[in-house]
């Protein structure tokens, strides 16, 4: 009984919250090497090549202010990681912002191990109806307060454009 009652609580929340949800899909490109704040005034990118990006695929699913999303990036080398996050996202006029954490997966194409780790991800986009293009950035981190506390403190990570569609 209370089985069914709990499955009956879950799919009047599902049919309720049906509405309010959408789902997001777009290319993304990120620049393939990690980013140092204190380094971005000495680089220049009038030398950025093909080769220093990593081209890929977001998925973003919203319910709300809740946000869950799923990145694929090529890194070449017949590399992918997977960077999935769960957060919060707000939109304020043209604008969404969004703060995410959750787990990242390497996987190697030629049969290598599978890595597994974890990323904090904060995405900053204009939306213009059914597109919206922004600026995402992710740092890799391990799930201890030290690491997410590091990533915060000294960001590091990497920078990519995105752009997505409603469907």
């Amino acid at each position: 009984m209370k089985k069914s009652i709990l499955v009956l609580l879950i799919l009047i929340t599902a049919v309720i919250s049906a509405p309010a949800l959408s789902l997001w899909v777009g290319p993304n490109a990120y620049y393939a090497k990690a980013i140092v704040p204190d380094s971005v005034t000495k680089s220049s990118i009038t030398n950025l090549t093909f080769d220093d990006l990593a081209f890929g695929a977001e998925a973003r699913l919203y319910l709300g202010p809740i946000q869950g999303s799923l990145s694929a990036e090529y890194l070449g080398s017949k590399k992918i990681l997977l960077l999935t996050d769960a957060g919060l996202s707000f939109d304020i006029l043209l604008f969404r912002l969004g703060l995410g954490l959750g787990p990242n997966f390497g996987v190697s194409l030629d049969g290598g191990k599978a890595a597994l780790g974890g990323n904090v991800r904060a995405t900053a986009e204009i939306k213009l109806g059914k597109f919206a293009a922004g600026l995402s950035w992710f740092s890799l981190v391990e799930f201890n307060k030290a690491s997410i506390a590091d990533a915060f403190k000294n960001p590091y990570g990497f920078l990519g454009a995105t752009m997505t569609f409603k469907l």
